[in-house]
């Protein structure tokens, strides 16, 4: 083998770990095991160097490329709308790149159907570094790995615009009459078209996910007024109850004390006092604060955790009902999911408001299990599925309010603090 062709098949195991690197700024994660998604491009490897060495037509390399690229790319999780986007998008990137260096190093003109004549080791490992530095570039765009699905016209202009170059630069390719000046003229902008394409992708993936994420919250907001609704009308009920039964057994206790029967008067007083919660816990007149707040920690007091609060709000608190249930609401039930886990159960809520600003803190003794990921904390829920979705959707709400949340702990105590500007 010549200096060159180990220079070049060097390069190509380190060009398969670009495309790797490359692939993953497309996809979260592969459809197969590791040992599955290396073979794949070891076999890419192996095949691209093959037909380099042995057939050298520019035109057998590219669609080899691009059949192998959309094979690696089914591998991911996503649509095969997407694998041949990512493919086309891939393979030309990196394509105009390798050209565009040869065309501003030397004086040779590409041609698809004729073998390149180029023989430039070091020419072989800077295209390799500077492809590797495009790669790296585009890291930095992120949404595109969104498993958001785009309308079928989107995903028809991100395949078009690609492919497009290479219809657009065929006479480029066929020509030995074009000056190199424009060759590389044609080939720049054919690069810029397909970095563009790259952002298109990126933005309108941004924008779909923007508004996945608001159909999202309209469906959060109506769950969340429907539920102070039903904790307001159970309450009601629940009042209702304990009022007329407690009107109805009072003559019965008055026979029995009557009769002097010691074991009835005990039965009838324990029903009498069946309803834990005649301590109102929040009773500030702001209907839907004073709702979940009651609701919630009349719960919470049903399954043994002592329960305080201080709630210092106007009555006329200008918050959305959905927006109050939503941080009140998740907090209080992570609060209680962490709590039960404990020996001492409790929980203190405190509210207050302050010229503007409103302030809870809720805080809670847990066992000191904490579940965090990229210094956030998450739930410690079992409900896997529906893992930290409340506490997403306590910061959506937070940030409406250009508001803070924060979280602190120490080894049996746990409290969340969030402050709104109202």
């Amino acid at each position: 083998m010549t200096l060159y062709n180990i220079v070049y098949f060097i390069g190509n195991i380190f060009m398969a770990f670009v495309i790797h690197k490359y692939m993953h700024i497309f996809y979260y994660s592969s459809k197969v095991n590791h040992l599955i998604e290396k073979s794949a491009y070891v076999v890419y490897f192996i095949s691209v160097t093959i037909v380099h060495c042995f057939i050298k037509i520019p035109i057998a390399v590219l669609i080899v490329n691009l059949i192998l690229l959309f094979f690696i790319s089914i591998l991911y999780d996503g649509t095969l709308k997407k694998a041949l986007v990512v493919s086309l998008i891939i393979y030309f990137s990196m394509a105009l790149i390798e050209t565009l260096f040869v065309l501003l190093t030397n004086n040779l003109m590409p041609n698809l159907v004729t073998p390149l004549k180029y023989q430039s080791e070091f020419g072989i490992v800077i295209m390799r570094i500077i492809c590797y530095a495009f790669v790296r570039f585009l890291s930095g765009f992120k949404n595109i790995r969104n498993h958001t699905s785009l309308p079928l016209a989107y995903w028809l202009s991100l395949f078009v615009i690609p492919s497009s170059t290479i219809l657009m630069l065929y006479p480029l390719f066929m020509s030995y009459n074009i000056s190199r000046l424009w060759a590389i003229i044609g080939l720049t902008c054919a690069l810029i078209i397909n970095v563009m394409t790259f952002y298109l992708y990126d933005k309108i993936s941004e924008l779909m996910q923007e508004k996945l994420d608001r159909c999202v919250q309209q469906d959060q907001n109506h769950f969340y007024e429907n539920q102070v609704e039903i904790m307001v009308d159970a309450l009601e009920k629940i009042k209702m109850i304990k009022h007329d039964l407690k009107n109805k057994l009072s003559p019965i206790y008055d026979l029995a004390k009557i009769s002097n029967n010691n074991e009835l008067i005990s039965q009838i007083s324990s029903l009498m006092e069946f309803y834990p919660s005649n301590k109102v816990y929040s009773q500030s007149g702001n209907v839907a604060v004073d709702s979940i707040l009651n609701y919630k920690l009349y719960e919470a007091n049903k399954q043994n955790i002592e329960v305080s609060t201080q709630i210092f709000i106007p009555k006329d608190l200008s918050l959305p009902t959905f927006d109050i249930a939503a941080i009140l609401g998740n907090l209080l039930d992570n609060a209680k999911e962490a709590t039960i886990k404990t020996n001492n159960a409790w929980i203190e809520c405190k509210i207050r408001f302050d010229r503007g600003r409103l302030f809870v803190e809720i805080t809670n003794s847990y066992n000191g299990e904490l579940c965090k990921q990229k210094e956030e904390f998450l739930s410690i829920k079992t409900d896997k599925e529906n893992h930290g979705y409340g506490i997403k959707s306590i910061e959506n709400t937070i940030k409406r309010y250009n508001g803070e949340i924060e979280f602190w702990n120490d080894e049996n105590k746990f409290t969340a603090k969030v402050m709104l500007y109202v």
